[in-house]
C-alpha cells in the first residue's frame, strides 16, 4: 500500500513539473524595469525569435539617461532610422551612408540653376565693338559719322555736337549747337585749343549767344597738312572750349573753360598720330624732352621760302621752339618763329621767309639759310634749353 501511494505521489509531481515548462518567467533588469523574455513565440507573419541581452539593455539605459522612464523608441520594421538629426545635416542615403560635408567649401549653384533674378546679365556691347559708318571726304580719307553728343553741360551753357559733314569748300566740318542758359547775360563761345589725333589742328569758333537762346554753328577742321603727311583716320578730336561774358575784359576769367573729346571709334581706338619715316627729311633735335624733324623745304608764291617742321613734346611741361642767329645770304634775317607746344602734344609748324622780306633786303635770289634751332621750357624760363647744331638749308 505504501508503495502504491509513493508511486501516485511521484506521478503527480512529474505532471506538475511538466506544466511549468510552458509558463513565462518574469525577470527584472538592474534598473527595475520589467523585461519579458520569450523562448519561442509564433506570430501571424511567421516565426521570429527575439533575444534581448540584458547587457545591451544596461547600455541603452546609460545613453538615454535623460529619459525618466529609461526607455528608447523602437526602430521601424525595415530597420532604418528616418529621423532627421537635430543639427540640420542631411539624412543618410538609400545605401545607409551619410553624405560628407566639407565646411567652407560649399558649391555655388550654376547659372542655369540660379533663379532668374540672380543670373548675370549679358555683357553689354562696347562702343569699340560696333562698326562706325564712314563718309568719303573725296580725298581718299574716310570721315567717321558722329552722332549727337552733349560735351559740355553746366548751369551757364550747353555745347552739343550734332554731327559731321564734308563741306565742298572747307572740308570736314563739325555741326554744333550752342545754348546760353543764363537769363540776363550774353556769352561768347570760342575755341582756345584744338587737336586731331594729338596734333594741333586749328578750329575756329567765335559766336555770341543771347540769354536763353540757342545757336547752330559749324566748325571746320583744317586737315590739309595732316593729310599731306599721312593722316588716314580721325580717331580723336579734342576741343578746349571757352565761354565768356560778352562784356568781360580779356583779363577776366571765363565762365567756362573745359577740354572735351570726341572719340568716334571708341576710347580704345583714340590714338596719337604717328609720323612715317618716309616724310622725315632731317632730325634737328631728339632727346627725352622733344623731337624736331624737318618734313619738307619748298617755295610758295604766297608765303615765300618755307620749312615744315614736326615738333613732338615728350615732356610734362609746355615747350617753345624758336630760331636764332638766322642768316640769309650772310645777312641776319630771322623768321620770327616762336611755336608753343603743349605737354604731350604735337605740332606741324610752318616756318617761312616772305618774299617781301627778301625784296626789302635787296635779295633777288639766295643761296642758303643758316640758323640754330632752340627748344626751351615755356613754363619755366630759368630751366635748361636745348639747341641744335648749326643748320644750313639750300633751295634749288
Amino acid at each position: 500500500m505504501k508503495k502504491i501511494l509513493a508511486f501516485i505521489l511521484a506521478a503527480t509531481l512529474a505532471v506538475s513539473f511538466a506544466g511549468c515548462g510552458d509558463k513565462k518567467e518574469d525577470t527584472k533588469t538592474p534598473n527595475g524595469n520589467d523585461v519579458t523574455a520569450t523562448d519561442n513565440v509564433n506570430t501571424d507573419e511567421g516565426e521570429k525569435k527575439d533575444t534581448i541581452n540584458t547587457d545591451e539593455q544596461n547600455g541603452a539605459e546609460d545613453t538615454n539617461s535623460g529619459d525618466p522612464e529609461g526607455t528608447t523608441e523602437p526602430l521601424p520594421e525595415d530597420g532604418t532610422n528616418t529621423e532627421v538629426p537635430d543639427n540640420g545635416t542631411e539624412a543618410p542615403d538609400d545605401n545607409g551612408e551619410k553624405p560628407v560635408e566639407q565646411p567652407g567649401n560649399e558649391q555655388m549653384p550654376s547659372d542655369d540653376k540660379k533663379p532668374a533674378d540672380e543670373k548675370k546679365p549679358p555683357e553689354e556691347t562696347k562702343p569699340d565693338d560696333q562698326p562706325v559708318p564712314e563718309i568719303d571726304d573725296g580725298t581718299g580719307m574716310k570721315l567717321p559719322s558722329i552722332s549727337k553728343q552733349t560735351l559740355v553741360d553746366t548751369d551757364v551753357c550747353r555745347f552739343t555736337v550734332t554731327g559731321i559733314k564734308n563741306d565742298s569748300f572747307f572740308g570736314p566740318t563739325l555741326m554744333c549747337e550752342l545754348e546760353n542758359k543764363s537769363k540776363d547775360v550774353s556769352y561768347i563761345f570760342s575755341i582756345k585749343d584744338s587737336y586731331v589725333n594729338g596734333v594741333y589742328t586749328p578750329m575756329y569758333l567765335y559766336s555770341e549767344v543771347a540769354p536763353g537762346k540757342k545757336s547752330n554753328e559749324e566748325i571746320s577742321l583744317s586737315l590739309d597738312e595732316l593729310r599731306m603727311y599721312g593722316l588716314t583716320k580721325i580717331t580723336n578730336i579734342e576741343i578746349n572750349l571757352e565761354v565768356k561774358d560778352s562784356n568781360a575784359s580779356w583779363i577776366d576769367p571765363p565762365a567756362v573753360l573745359q577740354t572735351v573729346s570726341l572719340q568716334p571709334y571708341g576710347k580704345n581706338q583714340a590714338k596719337n598720330f604717328v609720323l612715317g619715316a618716309e616724310h622725315i627729311k632731317n632730325v634737328y633735335i631728339d632727346n627725352k624732352y622733344a623731337k624736331v624733324s624737318a618734313l619738307s623745304y619748298y617755295k610758295n608764291d604766297m608765303y615765300g621760302y618755307c620749312i615744315d617742321l614736326f615738333i613732338e613734346n615728350k615732356s610734362n611741361s609746355n615747350i617753345a621752339v624758336k630760331f636764332e642767329n638766322t642768316m640769309v645770304n650772310g645777312k641776319l634775317l630771322d623768321p620770327y618763329v616762336y611755336e608753343v607746344v603743349n605737354s604731350g602734344k604735337n605740332v606741324i609748324a610752318r616756318v617761312d621767309w616772305p618774299a617781301s622780306e627778301f625784296e626789302a633786303h635787296g635779295f633777288t635770289t639766295f643761296n642758303e639759310i643758316k640758323f640754330t634751332l632752340v627748344v626751351s621750357n615755356n613754363d619755366d624760363l630759368s630751366a635748361k634749353s636745348f639747341s641744335s647744331d648749326d643748320i644750313v638749308l639750300s633751295f634749288g
